[in-house]
């Protein structure tokens, strides 16, 4: 029976692996290693405008993005925190994880974390992150538009510190 459970759990830290690596390299500021988890043309979504980036150039346009949204909102020590997976679907090569996450920061010096989720597709044959949806802090864009945001019912992680990459 332990075999069985090892042999279980092996296809899940396989898929979790990227996902730690992506959140260690980004709580750095390694833009490099951040972007090296995820597929060659990787899908992204998440809640900075435009919202949604395709294809080979898609990671740099993301971080870029990111970057400029942030500076305009005076946000600086951006990191990201995921707690226990809530969902881990592996078929064959291909997975699918859901995970609490939360978006940490400081805006204007004071200490913010907004809860969230982020969800993940994994290529086929272990080629990074294929897909990836960020609902990290609903709150954060209507703040950045000087507003008090929504609530997110979304479970929150243990706040870490950190810095985001610089595209």
């Amino acid at each position: 029976m332990a075999a069985t459970t090892a042999q279980a759990a092996e296809p899940k830290s396989a898929v979790l692996a990227p996902i730690h690596q992506f959140r260690d390299s980004f709580n750095k500021g390694d833009v490099a290693a951040a972007k090296a988890t995820h597929a060659a043309d990787p899908s992204i979504l998440d809640e900075v405008p435009p919202h949604l980036w395709r294809g080979s150039g898609a990671f740099d346009a993301w971080a870029a993005d990111l970057g400029k949204a942030s500076k305009a909102a005076g946000m600086t020590d951006e990191s990201v925190t995921v707690g226990k997976p809530l969902r881990v679907d592996v078929d064959g090569d291909a997975a699918y994880v859901v995970m609490p996450a939360a978006f940490n920061y400081r805006q204007k010096g004071k200490r913010m974390t907004e809860p969230g989720a982020d969800g993940v597709r994994s290529a086929p044959g272990g080629g990074g992150v294929e897909d990836q949806r960020l609902e990290l802090g609903r709150r954060r864009a209507a703040r950045r538009r000087g507003g008090r945001g929504e609530a997110c019912a979304c479970p929150a992680a243990k706040p870490s510190t950190g810095s985001a990459p610089k595209p």
